[in-house]
């Protein structure tokens, strides 16, 4: 039948005994047609390579589906089944399409994994398992092993009916290796964690650095570029102040902080705070084991909390505060803008407002003012031995010392020069005001009640001797 328009026809009185219709089967290929299973082999070298049956077509294992070439291309020491190559973008690519009215999923590209070896049958699988691997592999010049990054699914938990924790896992190969190692993932309670070595970038590249930073590790980076606005936001559902626009930064009802610049084009760094509450807006606590440093001089820098304040010269070397510069400030607004409540300056010097906008008053100075007061009192004294604020004061505070340190108005002993806590003394001259104010409005009270009673006596009296 060499003509192409040759037909075969079968009589339907004609039918093969075993309803089989085989061309040049046998010994080295063919095609087989099976009737009654309604099925349509092709044969090979003796071997049957593919079959059409009723669920489609159907590669025999071991054998291969190759589009774009006329083998198959080995990658890693592995020989996929399955491959796409070419030349070009088109015969390179593979295209999963889906046209419909009736609903709106999107293709998908599905990954199986059972710990079964029949195929068909069900074996769950065990925690850590990888369930699909993609590699991304290149030419190095002498083979095609090489990756240079993989996505990777596993099991992250134990395994169950209904029940499969997983993890994604991204690699990337570093320079001078060959395979990938882990640098993100994203586990089963969908945290994302990043190698220890590794560091996130937020932002467009740097065309002089890329994605790296010369004083970071590992950590963050969030490249602003030239823009003001907020760098950091923390948002709560909880929240709902209904402040916008306010501090420098474009805040939203439901923001509780924002973080950025503290300058537009100078930097810094900026915080802004927004509460409903009437108490509170910025919280920081200090928890600090063993004990505080209690030295006080001025080489003593270890505290609790401590800023550390110094100017730079410009380039990369620090410099002196200026003389008298002020290093700590605390601001509040008043008549329509804010005014300094209190300042420090870099000789230690605590100022605080005088009440105006532009003038301040030295709270402490350099004076010994309790001496001033004691060497007045003295010269005012008999012969000098002594006067009221040296003599009361030295001596109540040294009989009533160990409870002056346990009430918090002595900072330590005297011996130690314990410092003298203005606020709780103040709080203590209250109370004991308030307890002698009680104690007199007693007395009075008593007073009038014996003064009402002596007036009774008197009139008695003097009706007994009328």
């Amino acid at each position: 039948m060499n003509h192409s328009e040759s037909r075969l026809r079968i009589n339907p009185r004609i039918v093969p005994p075993d309803l089989l219709l085989k061309f040049g089967y046998s010994p080295s290929g063919g095609i087989k047609f099976d009737r009654a299973a309604q099925t349509l082999n092709f044969y090979q070298g003796g071997t049957q390579r593919v079959d059409v049956t009723s669920f489609g077509l159907a590669v025999r294992n071991g054998n291969g589906l190759v589009v774009g070439y006329t083998a198959q291309v080995a990658t890693g020491g592995v020989t996929a089944e399955v491959q796409v190559v070419g030349t070009g973008s088109s015969d390179a690519d593979v295209l999963l399409g889906k046209w419909s009215t009736t609903d709106t999923a999107g293709p998908t590209l599905s990954f199986l994994k059972s710990g079964n070896p029949a195929i068909g049958s069900n074996t769950i699988v065990t925690d850590g398992e990888n369930l699909g691997i993609i590699y991304f592999r290149a030419d190095d010049g002498t083979d095609f092993a090489s990756q240079a990054a993989s996505i990777q699914a596993q099991i992250d938990g134990s395994p169950g009916v209904n029940d499969v924790p997983g993890r994604l896992i991204l690699a990337t190969t570093k320079d001078g290796a060959e395979n990938p190692t882990e640098a993100l993932r994203i586990d089963s309670s969908q945290n994302v964690s990043m190698r220890s070595e590794s560091h996130l970038w937020i932002g467009p590249d740097s065309a002089a650095t890329g994605y790296t930073h010369g004083g970071l590790t590992v950590g963050l980076i969030i490249n602003q570029e030239a823009n003001d606005d907020a760098m950091i936001v923390g948002k709560s559902s909880d929240v709902a102040h209904g402040v916008t626009g306010l501090g420098g930064f474009a805040s939203e009802t439901d923001d509780a902080w924002l973080m950025g610049k503290a300058s537009a084009a100078l930097g810094g760094w900026g915080l802004l705070a927004i509460s409903d509450a009437a108490d509170i807006a910025v919280n920081m606590q200090v928890f600090v084991g063993g004990n505080l440093n209690i030295v006080k001089s001025k080489s003593a820098l270890s505290a609790g909390m401590r800023i550390f304040v110094s100017q730079h010269n410009g380039s990369n070397a620090l410099a002196d505060v200026v003389a008298n510069g002020n290093i700590f400030l605390v601001a509040g607004r008043n008549g329509g803008s804010f005014e300094t409540a209190f300042m420090v300056d870099t000789e230690g010097d605590l100022f605080a407002n005088a009440g105006t906008t532009t003038t301040a008053v030295t709270v402490f100075d350099n004076e010994d003012d309790i001496g001033l007061v004691r060497a007045f009192d003295v010269a005012r004294s008999e012969a000098g031995v002594g006067g009221i604020v040296r003599d009361k004061w030295d001596e109540w505070a040294t009989k009533n010392e160990s409870d002056l340190v346990r009430l918090g108005v002595l900072g330590d002993t005297l011996a130690n020069g314990g410092l003298t806590n203005v606020t709780r003394l103040q709080q203590l001259h209250n109370g004991a005001i308030w307890q002698l104010n009680t104690k007199h409005m007693s007395l009075v009270e008593r007073v009038e009640v014996l003064s009402r009673e002596l007036v009774d006596t008197k009139k008695q009296l003097a009706a007994l001797t009328a």
